[in-house]
């Protein structure tokens, strides 16, 4: 029978050797969180809304991209055109109006709403899309989501986005 004298010291070695192999989580099997900080840019889909020139949507890919030392690169359209961008890695993320029960909940991982706003299922509300599976770049994603003012049109709505996802 192992004494305590003798045991204290096996689990504070199983518990360093444990800890010394978590470095690397939560990860992202894909590298996107790499790939992005390497090239210098995060590939950005936005989804065109009510506001044309999508401020809201820019000033988010900017906030997400500064915080990996990177700049953002747009390609803008329908959510039905780049969400299967996305989920190809041809893009690393897309930003848009999206309700939280959004059906393209299902080809991706949908953020919190921009600036810590209450969450809606039925309204679309400023959000990022990230590739499932992800983690890593899904929690410096939401980082910034978190952080960023949300940012609304004239009339106080979000921008409209397509929701058919299918």
């Amino acid at each position: 029978m192992l004494t305590t004298r003798r045991f204290i010291p096996l689990v504070i070695i199983a518990i360093g050797l444990t800890l010394s192999g978590c470095d690397d989580f939560p990860k992202d099997p894909a590298e996107t969180t790499v790939q992005i900080r390497d090239s210098g840019e995060m590939r950005t889909g936005l989804i065109a809304g009510r506001d044309q020139n999508n401020a809201g949507e820019k000033a988010l890919a900017e906030s997400i991209a500064k915080s990996v030392d990177a700049a953002p690169s747009f390609e803008e359209g329908p959510a039905e055109i780049l969400v299967p961008k996305l989920e190809k890695g041809e893009l690393d993320i897309v930003i848009g109006s999206f309700a939280k029960a959004t059906p393209w909940k299902k080809h991706a991982a949908l953020s919190k709403p921009v600036g810590g706003a209450a969450e809606d299922s039925e309204k679309p509300q400023l959000r990022a899309l990230v590739r499932k599976g992800e983690n890593r770049w899904l929690m410096q994603v939401q980082r910034q989501v978190k952080a960023v003012p949300a940012q609304t049109q004239g009339d106080g709505s979000q921008p409209h986005v397509s929701e058919t996802g299918e």
